[in-house]
């Protein structure tokens, strides 16, 4: 009975996501009104990382030269000190949550692929939900953005009329010394990666994608959900490849700024970021 609802689970994603999502877009599409100085929310999912999340994520956020944000922090049943050191914060942009305080409950894992596949699509959707501004930004509590990431993001994006943007990310070390710094190689947007390269006609905007720490989206778009189920499909079942395959499906305009405006970091105790330094996270937590 299980396998049975959950491959009815992968029927209604398919006609929702084939048919549904990209009629909402072509209606979105045209109600969204551009504006002077427009207001941007950024949001970070967060599960017992509340010293990295403040060194990091918050800290870069705090710190951009483009001041008119709200910031949502959502607290996946964190158990540690990260609401106390959160509310502390003297800032009122600053709105934290946690989904257990607010009642959202959902299926665990035991199995860090599953975990890992599904990341951190509850509270991004919650986040998203919350959003009052006129475009969305997401910044993951290990990483952390360059002082004018807002700034040239949204200039990138107003300037050419693009829906979604993204720009390239840093992996080092340590970013106070350039020895370890090297660029991370982003995919495109129509390729075998996203498996959404049967989707490409000419004249499409075929860019490259960075990683979703460097995403600014329309708040117009903010029906694209990432999918919580991602993980029962048999492609692209990692969230952030779902929503860029459904992106490049709806033909969404996307562009990518080239340049490095995002750290990503090794977590403390670790020597990788991904789905590696997930694996290692764990081995070290035994």
């Amino acid at each position: 009975m299980r396998n049975f609802i959950n491959k009815l689970k992968v029927i209604n994603q398919y006609f929702y996501y084939k048919f549904i999502e990209k009629n909402i877009y072509k209606i979105k599409k045209k109600k969204f009104k551009r504006k002077l100085n427009p207001k941007i929310t950024i949001y970070t999912p967060t599960k017992n990382r509340a010293e990295i999340l403040i060194s990091r994520a918050v800290k870069g956020v705090l710190s951009q030269s483009y001041k008119n944000f709200e910031y949502i922090i959502v607290g996946d049943y964190c158990n540690d000190n990260t609401k106390d050191l959160v509310t502390k914060i003297n800032d009122p942009r600053i709105t934290y949550y946690d989904l257990k305080e607010q009642g959202i409950k959902y299926e665990a894992f035991s199995d860090l692929k599953k975990i890992w596949l599904r990341g951190g699509a509850i509270p991004a959707n919650f986040a998203i939900k919350k959003s009052s501004g006129d475009w969305i930004a997401r910044c993951d509590d290990d990483e952390e953005w360059t002082e004018n990431f807002l700034k040239e993001t949204l200039d990138f994006a107003l300037n050419n009329d693009f829906e979604f943007v993204s720009s390239g990310s840093i992996y080092t070390e340590n970013p106070d010394h350039d020895k370890t710094i090297k660029k991370l190689e982003d995919h495109y947007l129509y390729d075998e990666y996203f498996q959404s390269n049967l989707f490409y006609k000419e004249g499409l905007n075929n860019c490259k994608i960075g990683a979703p720490s460097t995403w600014l989206i329309r708040s117009n778009l903010s029906f694209f959900k990432f999918n919580e189920e991602c993980w029962r499909k048999d492609y692209n079942q990692v969230n952030d490849c779902d929503f860029i395959n459904r992106l490049a499906y709806c033909n969404v305009k996307c562009g990518y700024l080239d340049k490095s405006l995002v750290y990503q970091l090794p977590r403390p105790g670790n020597d990788a970021t991904g789905l590696l330094g997930a694996l290692n996270d764990y081995k070290n937590l035994k």
